[in-house]
């Protein structure tokens, strides 16, 4: 998996391309979060359009992002497409983030005002 990092405004927006799965290298979606929590951007968006399957590894990393981005007070959120990986992935993803999954980075981006 391969993570590009752009910024709008406060917002860090994560563009991940490639599987979030086990096994992932040292700059996990988990290192580069804690890595932009350490610099003090606190505001995160998460962008799943390029990721074609999410395993349960990468459900672990997304679960622990919120949870460091949300002891910082910070807020994370996610774009992703409803109904694009396994019914089981999708609805985990889901009860994570129940008030902040975008299907529209304009959208997302709003949401962080």
């Amino acid at each position: 998996m391969r993570i590009e990092i752009r910024d709008a405004g406060t917002v860090r927006i994560l563009d991940l391309h490639g599987r979030l799965v086990l096994g992932q290298p040292e700059d996990s979606l988990k290192d580069t979060v804690l890595g932009l929590l350490a610099e003090g951007h606190n505001q995160i968006l998460i962008n799943l359009h390029a990721v074609p399957y999410v395993d349960s590894a990468g459900i672990g990393q997304m679960a622990a992002c919120k949870k460091r981005v949300l002891e910082r007070k910070g807020a994370i959120k996610v774009l992703w497409s409803d109904g694009r990986y396994h019914l089981a992935v999708d609805t985990i993803i889901m009860l994570m983030f129940p008030d902040a999954l975008f299907e529209d980075e304009a959208r997302a981006l709003a949401s962080f005002l």
